[in-house]
């Protein structure tokens, strides 16, 4: 939102009013000019004028519209003769540093430290130091998140 005065018969008065930014501006100084963008875009300056333009596919951070700084999630930034893009990660993968290397997994996925891939987990789940009773384990594998009914 940006401030702006509210004109009565032609006078200015001490009164202000908000105006919303326009989509994507996350912040903004009046209607034409963003200071910072939504996530998956970037501020283009034209003249005066500061406008959200979109980073390339899968993109979430970036500088400009051609080099990415943070891909989304379950995606990695791949830099090929100076170009950047966002790569997909392997599958049930949620964050890797390449195509070949999961650093985390997805829900319900247990990192597999010998393939740096995600194995699904087979219900009941069993969690290390956690006996029976285990609906879901957390990243790492050794607590449970979330109970079978009928367990606490």
């Amino acid at each position: 939102y940006f401030p702006t005065p509210v004109t009565v018969n032609g006078t200015v008065t001490d009164t202000v009013t908000c105006t919303a930014c326009t989509t994507p501006c996350a912040t903004c100084s009046d209607a034409t000019t963003c200071t910072t963008c939504a996530s998956g875009y970037f501020v283009k300056t034209n003249g005066s004028d500061a406008t959200c333009a979109p980073c390339i596919t899968n993109c979430e951070t970036c500088s400009d519209g051609s080099t990415c700084i943070t891909c989304l999630p379950g995606y990695f930034v791949k830099t090929t003769n100076s170009t950047t893009a966002c790569t997909q990660c392997l599958p049930n993968c949620q964050s890797c540093r390449d195509a070949t290397t999961c650093i985390t997994c997805n829900k319900y996925y247990t990192y597999n430290s010998t393939t740096s891939s995600c194995t699904k987990n087979i219900p009941p789940y069993e969690c290390k130091n956690v006996t029976g009773g285990c609906a879901d384990c957390n990243q790492n594998n050794t607590a449970c998140t979330i109970c079978q009914d009928s367990y606490f």
